[in-house]
């Protein structure tokens, strides 16, 4: 094998001048294309970074909408609660204060009824005491017929 000085000289003249074309013409396209290939995925990539760092920020805010929803809700039932508590203890000092009048007037319907009933009876007892007086003037009797006459009246007016 002869090595010819000029054919490798050509050769390497010829590799530098396609290296320098390419390089000229081939690699400047093709670094731009790679680096905005590059510069693509590293923005998706923070995109996706951001999306996700939003998402936990969202998933965080629901988390505590949902425990101040959840705060809220014991809240109101405890208010509900207290209200109930509260109407019912009305209620019941409402009913106490009505019974306590139904009471108080019964009583005085009583003692108005008592008091008629001794008027009543006061009326009846001189009512028959005139009777007897009536009676006993009426007839001219001797002190063991008055007597008779008087037990008799009391009789009559237990069986009255």
């Amino acid at each position: 094998m002869i090595i010819e000085i000029s054919q490798i000289i050509t050769q390497i003249i010829s590799f530098l001048v396609m290296l320098w074309v390419l390089q000229r013409f081939a690699w400047k396209p093709l670094l731009k294309v790679m680096d905005e290939r590059r510069h693509k995925i590293e923005s998706d990539f923070k995109t996706i970074e951001e999306q996700t760092a939003e998402n936990e920020r969202l998933r965080k805010e629901y988390q505590e909408k949902l425990q101040g929803v959840d705060a809220e809700a014991r809240l109101i039932i405890k208010e509900a609660n207290e209200k109930g508590r509260h109407i019912f203890k009305e209620i019941e000092s409402e009913a106490r204060i009505q019974a306590k009048d139904i009471i108080n007037k019964t009583r005085e319907e009583l003692q108005q009824e008592v008091v008629k009933a001794k008027v009543l009876l006061r009326e009846e007892i001189v009512n028959m005491t005139l009777m007897a007086t009536q009676k006993i003037l009426q007839t001219n009797l001797d002190a063991e017929k008055q007597k008779k006459l008087v037990d008799e009246f009391v009789n009559q007016m237990e069986t009255n």
